[in-house]
């Protein structure tokens, strides 16, 4: 489907798509896709697993939609398709429904954010037309309800953050870091900046209840220490907490209707 630093395993995502007739790329997968499609950036961290989001009502009806597929190993949501091991993540978009999911008693997903990223992801092009690709700005705003949830665990989720905030002024996203003369005077026509903002209110404009929801992480100055291991041998990292903060504040501004 693309080149990237991850060949997509189509076989797998065939047979799941036939099952459940839609799903949402998620992961190291949807990373390297935006990443490598849209920003012409090819770095990226190895995988052999593929992560796909299938709606659910709740979690006893996932049960159910996924007893066929066998084998559910320890956390409940991972299978093997095609010899491909997938994790499947329920996600539901009823209201009052709590999105910390636990499949397997003890184990714990925050699927916050994942309903508001399939409604304004876009779709793969033929013949997988039925997988959903997440925007950028949607990538960092659950790249960043991962890192809050795991953070003790794992240092992956703000690692790809790193990667996700490169993008946000290059390729596709870069000729508009350069069109609004107000935001070129307010960053000192520093494109990294804008970019990152720009993407904040984007984030806010189709995310609005996930990206609420995550201001404070933005400002945590964990997440940029922990974001800095990607680029330690380079000046990047000392703009990491500086593009976290740019674009809370363009996802900020968005919502108090400074943006449109």
């Amino acid at each position: 489907m693309t080149d990237s630093v991850n060949p997509l395993p189509e076989h797998a995502i065939r047979a799941i798509l036939d099952r459940y007739g839609e799903a949402m790329l998620l992961g190291a997968h949807a990373r390297d896709y935006v990443a490598t499609t849209k920003a012409d950036c090819t770095e990226g961290r190895r995988t052999t697993d593929l992560d796909l989001a299938i709606a659910a009502p709740s979690i006893p009806d996932f049960k159910e939609m996924t007893r066929p597929l066998g084998d559910s190993g320890g956390t409940g949501m991972r299978f093997d398709v095609e010899k491909v091991k997938v994790d499947l993540i329920p996600f539901s978009n009823a209201p009052g429904v709590n999105p910390v999911i636990e499949v397997v008693e003890g184990i714990q997903m925050d699927t916050t954010g994942i309903d508001e990223a399939f409604q304004t992801a876009e779709h793969m092009e033929a013949p997988f037309e039925q997988l959903r690709i997440p925007t950028l700005h949607a990538m960092i705003v659950l790249k960043t309800v991962a890192w809050r949830m795991r953070r003790a665990a794992t240092n992956k989720d703000a690692e790809d953050l790193a990667l996700l905030f490169k993008c946000t002024d290059l390729g596709d996203y870069a000729d508009r870091c350069y069109e609004d003369d107000g935001l070129l005077e307010r960053f000192d026509a520093d494109s990294s900046r804008i970019g990152a903002y720009l993407t904040g209110a984007d984030a806010m404009r189709d995310l609005p209840q996930a990206t609420r929801d995550c201001l404070d992480e933005w400002s945590n100055p964990e997440l940029a220490e922990a974001m800095e291991p990607r680029y330690s041998s380079n000046g990047f990292i000392e703009s990491l907490a500086q593009r976290l903060s740019d674009f809370a504040a363009g996802a900020s501004d968005y919502a108090a209707g400074a943006r449109e």
